[in-house]
C-alpha cells in the first residue's frame, strides 16, 4: 500500500532517530567517559564548561583524516590510537570505503592518510586492492587524489595518463601571468616531482601572496598552504599576512562550534601559521579534539549535541537510576540554548515543533520549570498563529505536533478553537493510507474532539505475541502507534503482560548493540505499558 506524503511525516515523528537541534559549544568541550555512567550512556555523553547531552552522531572519514593531521602537525598524541587501529583494521573495508564514496569524493585518499597517520601499513596486495578502488570511484581526470593518494601508499607516479596531465600543467603555466594559478601549478609539479626541473628556487621565492588589507578566505588559506610547502623545498622564509588576534579569532569561532570553515581549511590555516600561534590557542585545541573524540573517531563540529539524543539519553538514565550522574544544570542551559535558538527564528517548521517537543520532555525529565513555562509560552503564541491559516494536508503535520504539546502543557482548552480542531481533524480522516496512523492522530484529539476510536478495530491488528502489524509499516513502529493510541484514550493495551515480556527481552539485545536510541526508544515503550 502506497504511503501518503502525511502518512510518511507522522511515522517518521513517531519513530524519528535523527532530529538534530546542534548548537554551539566552547572551546573546552569535553567528552567523558564516565566511571559513573553504564553503556551505552557514557559512550555517548558529552560535558563541556557549560554544556552537557548526549551525542547519537558516528565519526567519519574525513574528519578522521583531518583531525589526525592536526594531531601530528604539533605532535600530540592521537587519543586511543590502538583502538582506532583495531577498529579500522577489523571493519569491512570495501564496505566502508564504498558507502563513504557516495558523498566523499575524496574518501580512499583520506582513508589511507588516516591510516598513515595511525600508523597502519599496508602489505602489496592491499595497496593494490585500494589503487583498484580508487580508479573504480574516482573520474578519470581527477589527477590529484589519484597523485596524493599513489603519495600516501609509496606507490610511484608514473604512466602516460599522468604524462599527458603534466604537460597539461606546464602548458597552463607558461600561459598565465597570475600569482595564484601559478602557485596551484607548482605545487602540483611538486606532488609529481620535488626534484621537477621546473622548480627553481628564484621562480619560488618570487612567488608571494599578497592578502594584506582584506579577509581571508578558504580558498587563500588552501593557496597560502601551497605557497609554504613550495617554499620549504627550498628552504625558504615564508611569512603569514595577518595577525596573532585574526588567528586567535579564527580558532575561538570553530571550537565553539560558531565556524562554517571546514576542518580541511583549519589544518591549513594552522600549518601556515604554526609559528605565531600562542600556546593557549594550541592547549583550547587540544581539548577540543580531544574533548569532542566519539568512539571510533571525529565528526563534523555541528554534529556532537543534538536535542533529540540528549532526550534519549535522559529517558535511559532515568529508567536505568542514573539521573544522578548526569550534570543536569549543563543539561537545561544546552536545552535552554537549543530552545532560544528556534525561538529566535520568524517561521517555525514542522521539524521545529519536534524539536520543541524532545526539549519539552527533556525538561520534563530535569523538572525545569522555567524551561517549561518558556515553552507554553511559544506554544500559546504558535496556536494562535497556526489557527489563523487553513488548515490542509501540506500544514496538518504541525497542527498535530502543536495540539500534542498543547495537550501535554496542559494550555486551556478554550485557546484552542473548534473550527481549527475541526480542520485537523478533517484532513486526518481524508488520509486512510495507514489506519492505525489515522488513528494515532485523532486519539491526539481526544481532549478536544467527540471523535472516537473503536478499540475492537485497533485489536484486530494486534499479533498473537502482542505486537501490532500493519501493511506500510514496521511492526515495531505499528506496535509503538497502537501502545500510545491506548494511553491517549485511557485504555489498556491488550496482552499487556506480553508486550512487558517482549520489550523487556528486546531491551537485553539493545543493551548488547550499544544503541542509545533504541534502547530509549524501547524505554519510552516499556513506560507506557508499565504506567498502569
Amino acid at each position: 500500500m502506497k504511503r501518503s506524503s502525511l502518512s510518511i511525516i507522522i511515522s517518521l515523528f513517531l519513530i524519528s532517530m535523527s532530529i538534530t537541534g546542534c548548537i554551539n559549544s566552547e572551546n573546552t568541550s569535553k567528552k567523558v567517559y564516565s566511571k559513573d555512567l553504564s553503556s551505552p550512556l557514557k559512550e555517548h555523553y558529552v560535558v563541556t564548561s557549560k554544556y552537557s547531552g548526549f551525542s547519537e552522531s558516528d565519526s567519519d572519514i574525513y574528519s578522521n583524516r583531518w583531525v589526525s593531521e592536526i594531531y601530528n602537525l604539533f605532535n600530540w598524541e592521537i587519543p586511543e590510537k590502538n583502538k582506532l587501529q583495531g577498529y579500522y583494521n577489523n571493519v569491512n573495508r570495501k564496505s566502508l570505503l564504498t558507502k563513504a564514496m557516495d558523498t566523499e569524493d575524496n574518501t580512499i585518499r583520506d582513508y589511507i592518510k588516516f591510516n598513515s597517520n595511525l600508523g597502519v601499513n599496508y602489505s602489496k596486495d592491499e595497496k593494490d586492492d585500494l589503487v583498484d578502488m580508487l580508479y573504480k570511484y574516482t573520474v578519470k581526470d581527477d589527477y590529484l587524489i589519484r597523485i596524493e593518494t599513489k603519495k600516501y601508499l609509496d606507490i610511484p607516479v608514473e604512466g602516460d595518463e599522468y604524462k599527458s596531465f603534466e604537460t597539461k600543467i606546464i602548458s597552463n603555466l607558461n600561459n598565465t601571468e597570475n600569482i595564484m594559478e601559478k602557485i596551484d601549478y607548482y605545487y602540483v609539479l611538486m606532488l609529481l616531482d620535488k626534484e621537477h626541473p621546473l622548480l627553481k628556487r628564484k621562480v619560488i621565492k618570487n612567488l608571494t601572496i599578497n592578502i594584506q588589507n582584506r579577509s581571508l578566505t578558504p580558498v587563500d588559506i588552501n593557496r597560502l598552504y601551497k605557497e609554504k610547502k613550495l617554499k620549504e623545498q627550498f628552504d625558504i622564509k615564508f611569512t603569514p599576512y595577518f595577525s596573532q588576534k585574526d588567528l586567535q579569532d579564527v580558532i575561538t569561532r570553530y571550537t565553539q562550534l560558531n565556524s562554517e570553515m571546514s576542518i580541511q581549511t583549519l589544518y591549513n590555516l594552522l600549518y601556515i601559521s604554526k609559528s605565531i600561534i600562542n600556546k593557549d590557542e594550541l592547549d583550547s585545541l587540544h581539548k577540543f579534539f580531544d574533548g569532542t573524540k566519539l568512539e571510533n573517531g571525529w565528526t563534523r563540529p555541528d554534529q556532537i549535541l543534538n536535542v533529540y539524543s540528549t532526550y534519549q539519553g535522559l529517558v535511559v538514565a532515568v529508567r536505568k537510576n542514573e539521573f544522578k550522574n548526569i550534570n543536569s544544570d549543563k543539561v537545561n542551559t544546552y536545552l535552554e540554548k537549543s530552545l532560544n535558538n528556534i525561538k529566535n527564528k520568524n517561521i517555525y517548521q514542522y521539524n521545529d515543533y519536534l524539536k520543541i517537543k524532545y526539549i519539552l520532555q527533556s525538561f520534563i525529565l530535569t523538572k525545569n520549570n522555567e524551561g517549561i513555562s518558556n515553552v507554553k509560552e511559544i506554544i500559546s503564541k504558535s496556536l494562535k498563529t497556526v489557527q489563523n491559516k487553513k488548515i490542509t494536508k501540506n500544514n496538518v503535520g504541525e497542527a498535530i505536533v502543536l495540539i500534542e504539546l498543547a495537550d501535554i502543557l496542559d494550555i486551556n482548552k478554550s485557546v484552542v478553537t473548534e473550527e481549527f480542531i475541526n480542520q485537523t481533524q478533517k484532513n486526518i480522516v481524508s488520509d486512510t493510507s495507514n489506519l492505525l496512523i489515522q488513528y494515532y492522530n485523532l486519539s491526539k484529539l481526544s481532549r478536544y474532539s467527540k471523535f472516537s476510536i473503536n478499540s475492537e478495530k485497533l485489536s484486530k491488528f494486534q499479533n498473537k505475541d502482542g505486537t501490532f502489524s500493519e501493511p506500510g509499516l514496521l511492526d515495531s513502529e505499528a506496535t509503538r502507534l497502537a501502545i500510545e493510541i491506548y494511553g491517549n484514550i485511557d485504555k489498556t493495551v491488550p496482552k499487556n503482560k506480553q508486550l512487558i515480556d517482549y520489550y523487556m527481552a528486546r531491551d537485553k539485545k539493545l543493551k548488547e548493540k550499544n544503541d542509545l536510541s533504541l534502547l530509549g526508544q524501547n524505554y519510552e515503550i516499556l513506560n507506557l505499558l508499565q504506567k498502569e
